[in-house]
């Protein structure tokens, strides 16, 4: 059986990348709160400071989490802007947050946001209430 393919190459680029954010709109997805401001104390790194917030921005505005590489060089900037770091490089390149890092953030992320991750479990119980209600669904009559 053929895989359907519902995005065309240039659709499947556009969603699989970060939101792209107005400068009006990083104000609201980028901010801080009290809540976010005692998490970043916690945070030792700048660099993972940054990936933080980047990461909470994205995740509030997409409900997705990024890789380094694809955070846009304006929120980088921003999120620097906001927390008082300034950085060699408007890039978090993977060897700067790394994915230690970035795991934490995003258990984080989904724990105050009340979301939880897409396990196997989630997996078959989708499948299995996708193939009843698919079992459910009336053929087409034959024209004729």
């Amino acid at each position: 059986m053929s895989e359907l393919q519902l995005l065309g190459p240039s659709a499947q680029l556009k969603f699989n990348a970060c939101p792209k954010f107005a400068d009006h709109q990083r104000h609201i997805y980028f901010s801080i709160n009290a809540d976010t401001e005692k998490y970043l104390e916690k945070i030792r790194s700048p660099i993972n400071k940054i990936g933080f917030v980047l990461q909470l921005g994205y995740f509030r505005a997409s409900g997705k989490f990024f890789e380094n590489e694809l955070f846009r060089p304006a929120d980088i900037k921003f999120v620097c802007n906001i927390l008082g770091i300034s950085l060699p490089s408007p890039n978090l390149d993977s060897k700067m947050y790394i994915a230690n890092a970035r795991y934490v953030h995003k258990n984080y992320i989904l724990k105050i946001s009340g979301w939880q991750k897409f396990t196997k479990k989630h997996y078959n119980d989708l499948h299995a209430e996708l193939s009843l209600q698919a079992k459910q669904q009336m053929h087409p009559k034959p024209e004729g």
